[in-house]
């Protein structure tokens, strides 16, 4: 069900598809209630709701089984970080990012597959 090209392709693919427009804006304590007022869209309604899923699914395995700098790297490659950055951010080599991350990918794929 779970392969490991499919789940890398579709995690560095992810950021195509999330709307980085989106601000929150602040909202008084008298608009709170407000029933007439406009509904923006998040980052994330914009996403397949298939997709949307699975992503989930992805966080939930990478954060459940990836060590904190294992899940960092996942949330950076969702929001489309390319190796070359986290590579920077991580002070390691492009090579040892992409281990990293295929290395979490076999964990997430053996969690999700199991849960």
């Amino acid at each position: 069900m779970y392969d490991k090209k499919t789940i890398k392709q579709f995690i560095l693919s992810c950021h195509e598809h999330i709307n980085d427009d989106y601000e929150d804006k602040p909202i008084e304590t008298d608009d709170f209630f407000e029933l007439g007022a406009e509904v923006g869209h998040k980052r994330i309604d914009q996403m397949n709701i298939e997709d949307v899923i699975f992503l989930n699914e992805l966080e939930l395995a990478a954060e459940t089984v990836g060590t904190f700098k294992e899940f960092n790297l996942f949330l950076l490659s969702v929001e489309g970080k390319t190796y070359k950055d986290m590579a920077r951010i991580f002070e390691v080599g492009e090579q040892r990012v992409k281990q990293m991350l295929d290395k979490l990918i076999v964990k997430m794929i053996k969690y999700l597959q199991y849960n």
